[in-house]
């Protein structure tokens, strides 16, 4: 299996894309109720604040929330401040910042730093591990799904103009 090229193609995605490939890939990772927080396109403020996504996972000891956050770049120090404020405000069980490229090395030294609030980073590289472990994006022979990727394109346009739609027509 050709990981690079599936990495390569995550670092092509729209954010919205992004996203629709996190629900489901969470959803069979065992989280349910996961939501898009409004937020579909990267110049869009989400409406909640400082992350994508929510979901919440039923554990044998109650309900876990957990909150994230989609970044299209390298995952700076910045990010990962955003999101434990986000973690503690919303007292969230655990914090997933998700970017399709790396953590640049400031960031990965201070990641360890965050002790308060559960964080955890998903570069592309894990992101394509997930995605491949569920055949999300990849053939049969391991390689890329270019067919898979042009579909979830086209879905996300489709997606993001009824929304725009709608909200066009409610004003």
């Amino acid at each position: 299996m050709k990981l690079d090229a599936l990495v390569q193609m995550l670092q092509t995605c729209s954010l919205h894309e992004i996203e629709m490939l996190l629900q489901m890939t969470l959803s069979r990772e065992g989280f349910g109720d996961i939501e898009i927080m409004h937020r579909r396109k990267s110049k869009q403020k989400s409406r909640y604040g400082g992350y994508d996504l929510v979901c919440r996972k039923g554990t044998g000891f109650g309900l876990e929330t957990v909150i994230i956050k989609v970044v299209r770049d390298t995952v700076r120090i910045r990010h990962l401040s955003e999101l434990v404020g986000e973690v503690d405000r919303s007292k969230a069980d655990l914090g997933i910042i998700v970017s399709p490229f790396g953590l640049c090395d400031s960031a990965g030294e201070e990641l360890p730093k965050y002790s308060r609030a559960r964080i955890k980073v998903v570069d592309g590289q894990r992101l394509a591990r997930l995605l491949a472990k569920y055949s999300l994006g990849i053939r049969p022979s391991g390689e890329v799904d270019y067919a898979y990727f042009t579909g979830l394109k086209a879905a996300s346009l489709r997606i993001i103009s009824f929304l725009t739609s709608i909200r066009n027509d409610s004003l």
